[in-house]
């Protein structure tokens, strides 16, 4: 069938160039139009549930909601494994399911299963299922500020200008909430877009107890009031005549005057009597009115909002705020949909972000403080150069090798040609371009042109034959058959390749996601190279050829003349004459390059060279989010000293619906670093010796992507994850503090911490059932009213233009009822400083040295309590207010309580994560033993890399032997069989020694150039042994050193030009480690590098000595089959 394919090719050549051309000129264009991103889709399907439960602790969010949510879910459909995250008010539920299933089905199933866990829930939860976003979503962050950015000093450092604030930050967080963030939510490819600072506006009705108690009001009289002080409805059309016109009833207002105007209770008269009947007997008593008419009854005035209360704008409870450059900022996290062209959407949200910019008020800037779109295309631009840089050292190899402009020009086209068909095969899957598959395609550079090179060699050599010959063919006829006479052996060859690559689809996990496009890349472009050598090369040879004048010159180039007679003299001579001898050698250096490999560390993935970092300041659980707020400025500023961080944005707390439950007491800042000399470990050495003194702070320094790649591993931040398991919180806490202590002088542990799972002070109000039941009070109505009461409760909303803001009933603090002391706008009863190591003024004590209710537990015990009884009375009457431990949060994993020992890998010892974690395993196996229930996990990357190791080498042993028989089918002897195989090992010496001096570690991107690295010296041999076995059966040759001598001699050019040409075109790849986009791909490059060096000078030597000591018995059967060839 291929002999035909190649003389139809032949037959028709000038439709088949015309194809050619049209093909590479659509495929060029579809590779123009493909979706970019910096990595293939990672996303592992994974829905989130968030469940916010104001007020509650982490043990009632446990129980309540968290546990029973988990058993619902547990045992769905592709469940793989099920974590929850309880904190103060917030569950947050990660599902993840198995790779590969549809995320619209999971949520499906999700809700489903939340639906049966409803009955279970506390009445009136609501559980929000988080959008669908992916891995590496957060695509921009986007920082909004009210004052200069910082600028260079002459002395080098940043300082801020002292111009002042045009807006305060409330205001900065109602611009973002009602303006910016919904004029990207419109961008089509955006998710959704998270605000966290400054503080959302509320408008607020600040109850006074003493006054409500005075005047005998009770709460929820004042919400009812308060909820029917807003109102709009439609009271249908007035007719008159031929027209109608809509009548409408306003009833809203967004002034605190006249919300505070609102009527709580009419003018009426009241009885004297009971007046008399409720003073002092369970509360302070109401003051009889001025006024009364001599029949004892007191004429009353209407009694309203602002009799009992303040109204004033305010801001909600914030868990969350943010800052730029040490300054207090809003942040914007915009997060794309998971199929979004993350370098499309990002220009389209900049030209956004600029079309608003001149509507902004005075003095608002506008910086975008994190850009992934930044790393994607340094990244594809790097491997791109790779690919160009590649092609330009395969175009050195062949000029040199055929010093003829048209065999080079007629080689070329197969990298042309391939890759447009690539392209097209790329569009077909729904394949993105990203570094993994243009690292695919920069392998295979030099990989395409080894079937032209061996074809145009071959016709070459025939048709200068044929044209020396008495009789000669006609030139079409010895293009066809010169093609055929190489056909076989390089289908075989290229069948090879595809069935190494195919244990990358098997690959589970990340590392399958990561490494199954390379595969996809090479195998493609790979049989479309093989298509092309088929139909395109001939016709082009059939043009170019027979008339070239080298045609009438019956000698080789100089310079093949001069390698021929070198490899003659030095090589195949005495490999011939003294086989024993490189042989001998072979296998002392296979045993020598062997004993590297136990020697080298193991590691799952190289490090990324992002361009940014993340670094996390980690407070004691139970910190004040003022207090972390303010380190976080300190720390900022002390980043702002380097000289290579430009900018800094932090994040301290989380963000309302934020899918991550941080406590306060956690501070995130993202930085993007400046272009330097130093390296980035020498960088992020000196971040942590600048924070590291911090007093009270954890530090973990990493870096965005490779964070979320940890996360999504483990479900931590890290790179190693040690996690202990059982049912007392008190045992873990006390196990996890054994674990670190005892693994802490483990030499290459940093950033080593305990998982913020500690006691933190409470106020518990513990309802005494018996006094409350004597004043009228349930239990679960009171509950109810000091939640409402002291978290407010949300009673209206009121509308300013097109937006809206919640009317909150709260109870006061004394500071919110002093109206000169607060600002509109300002979050009360809080200030700040902004100065580095200046003390923050105490929130906790106002102007007038009383404290507010929030900030004492007096207070709290002294609030005032309306009964259905009448009057009111303290709290402390009803129950017993006091302090408590408790815990910040309780985290679950697999239906267990769970907390983590976190660390990462790096200092100056450079140590590799599998010999750490060994050491840990080691060390914890004998200080840590554990009571019955409980049991040690180890996650992260050092468990990725395990799983992938064992998988890939049960993979590599079931592609040795579908490599086997495959070419078992084609030469029908075991024994030739064998010696191909035996250039494998032979490949493997200089892997193993260049990445060992190199590297020093294996990763699984080295294994994965093992693969690769298998099928291309496999294909050298298949074409040496060919050839040995066709001039045998066809030229006459007899078994011997001379046929083998002239066999090795022939084909000394196309497999020397193959291996040189697939190995240096790899070459800008392995001289570029730490290059964005690069850095997985280096040691791929290095393995098949040293693989190549090392196959391609022993194969010259070993397989002709292997095939004479051990071919003539296997050559022989292998001719007497009727099939062969």
């Amino acid at each position: 069938m291929l002999k035909r394919l190649i003389h139809f090719s032949l037959r028709n050549r000038l439709s088949v160039l015309a194809l050619a051309a049209l093909v590479l000129g659509y495929g060029g264009t579809v590779a123009l139009k493909l979706p970019i991103d910096v990595f293939p889709n990672l996303n592992r399907p994974t829905v989130t549930l968030m469940t916010e439960a104001a007020g509650l602790a982490p043990e009632e969010v446990e129980t309540l909601i968290s546990i029973p949510l988990e058993t619902a879910l547990n045992g769905a459909p592709g469940v793989q494994r099920v974590r929850a995250q309880c904190g103060v008010g917030l569950s947050i539920i990660y599902v993840e399911f198995d790779w590969g299933q549809d995320i619209y089905r999971a949520r499906q199933l999700v809700q489903e299963r939340v639906e049966l866990a409803r009955p279970r829930l506390p009445l009136g939860t609501e559980v929000h299922m988080g959008p669908i976003s992916s891995l590496m979503g957060e695509i921009l962050l986007v920082g909004l500020t009210t004052e200069p950015l910082a600028e260079a000093s002459s002395e080098g450092k940043r300082e801020r200008s002292p111009a002042s604030a045009v807006l305060t930050p409330p205001e900065l967080r109602t611009l973002a909430d009602w303006e910016l963030g919904p004029r990207l939510l419109t961008l089509s490819g955006v998710s959704q877009v998270m605000v966290i600072g400054g503080g959302r506006q509320q408008l607020h009705i600040n109850l006074d107890s003493e006054k409500m108690a005075a005047h005998g009001v009770g709460f929820e009289e004042v919400a009812t009031a308060a909820a029917e002080a807003q109102g709009s409805s439609g009271g249908g059309f007035l007719i008159d005549g031929p027209r109608e016109r809509l009548i409408r009833n306003l009833a809203r207002s967004a002034d605190p005057a006249e919300l505070g105007a609102v009527v709580i209770r009419p003018a009426s008269v009241e009885s004297e009597e009971r007046n008399e009947s409720t003073r002092g007997r369970v509360g302070p008593a109401r003051a009889p009115d001025a006024s009364q008419n001599e029949w004892g009854y007191a004429t009353a005035s209407p009694l309203f909002i602002r009799d009992v209360a303040d109204v004033a704008l305010g801001t909600q409870p914030m868990r969350g705020d943010a800052g730029v450059n040490a300054a207090p900022a809003v942040i914007l996290a915009v997060q794309k949909q998971p199929d979004a062209d993350t370098t499309e959407l990002t220009r389209r949200i900049e030209r956004a972000l600029e079309e608003m910019r001149p509507s902004l008020p005075p003095g608002v800037q506008i910086q975008v403080l994190f850009r992934q779109a930044t790393f994607i295309e340094n990244a594809i631009a790097n491997v791109k150069e790779a690919i160009r840089d590649g092609s330009l050292m395969v175009i050195l190899v062949l000029f040199v090798f055929l010093l003829n402009f048209r065999t080079t020009f007629i080689t070329l086209t197969a990298i042309p040609l391939s890759f447009a068909l690539s392209a097209l095969v790329f569009q077909w899957l729904g394949v993105s371009i990203n570094t993994m598959t243009l690292g695919g395609l920069a392998v295979a550079v030099g990989l395409v042109v080894d079937d032209a090179i061996v074809d145009v060699e071959n016709v070459f050599r025939r048709l200068r034959e044929n044209r020396a010959a008495p009789s000669p063919l006609p030139t079409l006829k010895v293009i066809g058959e010169a093609s055929s006479e190489v056909r076989s052996s390089i289908l075989y060859a290229t069948l090879v390749i595809v069935l190494v690559f195919l244990p990358l689809f098997a690959l589970s996990g990340i590392e399958g996601q990561f490494f199954a496009p390379i595969g996809i890349a090479i195998i493609v472009s790979m049989l479309a190279s093989f298509l092309v050598s088929l139909t395109v090369i001939p016709a082009l040879c059939s043009y170019l050829l027979p008339r070239m004048k080298r045609m009438r010159e019956n000698r080789d180039a100089w310079f093949v003349r001069v390698l021929k007679a070198a490899s003659s003299r030095w090589i195949l001579g005495p490999s011939l004459s003294h086989p024993w001898v490189p042989m001998s050698l072979a296998l002392v250096l296979v045993a020598a390059s062997a004993a590297l490999y136990p020697r080298m560390g193991k590691t799952f993935l190289p490090e990324f060279n992002e361009g940014t970092a993340i670094v996390s300041l980690i407070m004691p659980p139970g910190t004040s989010l003022e207090e972390s707020d303010r380190m976080g400025r300190i720390g900022e500023k002390l980043l702002l000293t380097i000289p290579e961080i430009e900018h800094t944005g932090r994040r301290t707390g989380r963000a309302e619906l934020d899918e991550h439950a941080e406590g306060v007491h956690r501070s995130e800042i993202d930085i993007e670093f400046a272009k330097s000399k130093r390296s980035r470990a020498e960088i992020l050495g000196e971040i942590r010796e600048k924070l590291g003194g911090l007093p009270g702070v954890v530090l973990n320094v990493g870096q965005p992507i490779s964070h979320r790649l940890d996360h999504m591993l483990s479900g931590v931040q890290a790179a190693i994850a040690v996690k202990i398991s059982g049912p007392d919180l008190a045992q873990l806490r006390r196990y996890a503090a054994q674990a670190k202590d005892a693994i802490s002088n483990i030499e290459g542990l940093v950033d080593l911490q305990i998982e913020a799972q500690t006691l933190v002070p409470q106020v518990r109000v513990e309802i005494d059932r018996e006094r409350a039941a004597h004043y009228g009070l349930r239990p679960g109505e009171l509950s109810e009213r000091l939640e409402a009461g002291l978290n407010g409760r949300v009673v209206s909303q009121v509308l300013d233009g097109t937006r809206s803001i919640d009317l909150v009933l709260r109870y006061a603090d004394h500071a919110e009822m002093n109206k000169a002391e607060t600002r509109p706008g300002e979050l009360i009863g809080a200030t700040r400083s902004d100065a580095l190591g200046e003390a923050a003024t105490p929130a906790s004590q106002n102007k007038a040295g009383r404290r507010p209710l929030r900030s004492d537990i007096e207070r709290l015990r002294a609030l005032l309590i309306d009964t259905p009884l009448g009057g009111a009375i303290p709290l402390a009457q009803v129950a017993d207010v006091h302090e408590a431990l408790g815990p910040n949060a309780i985290n679950r994993e697999d239906a267990m309580r769970r907390i983590v020992i976190s660390a990462n890998v790096g200092g100056s010892s450079r140590r590799a994560l599998d010999a750490i974690v060994a050491d840990i395993q080691t060390t914890l196996a004998q200080a840590l033993p554990m009571e019955s229930g409980y049991f040690i996990s180890y996650e992260g990357q050092f468990q990725s890399q395990q799983a992938a190791a064992r998988l890939i080498g049960l993979l590599a042993l079931l592609t040795l032997a579908a490599i086997f028989l495959l070419l078992y089918s084609h030469f029908r002897s075991a024994m030739i069989v064998a010696q191909v195989l035996l250039n494998v090992p032979l490949s493997f010496i200089g892997a193993l020694a260049l990445t060992y001096w190199t590297i020093g570690t294996i990763s699984v991107a080295t294994l994965v150039g093992l693969i690769t690295l298998a099928g291309i010296a496999t294909r050298n041999t298949i074409m040496m042994i060919s050839h040995y076995l066709h001039l045998i059966q066809h030229e006459g040759e007899k078994f011997g050193p001379q046929m083998i001598l002239r066999g090795s001699l022939e084909r000394l050019v196309p497999v020397t030009m193959t291996a040189l040409a697939a190995g240096l075109a790899l070459i800008p790849l392995a001289l570029a480690a730490h290059e964005p986009g690069k850095e997985i791909l280096y040691p791929v490059a290095i393995v098949i590098l040293g693989g190549l060096l090392s196959s391609t000078l022993l194969d010259m030597a070993v397989t002709p000595a292997v095939f004479l000591k051990f071919g003539k018995r296997a050559a022989a059967a292998a001719l007497a089959q009727p099939t062969h060839d």
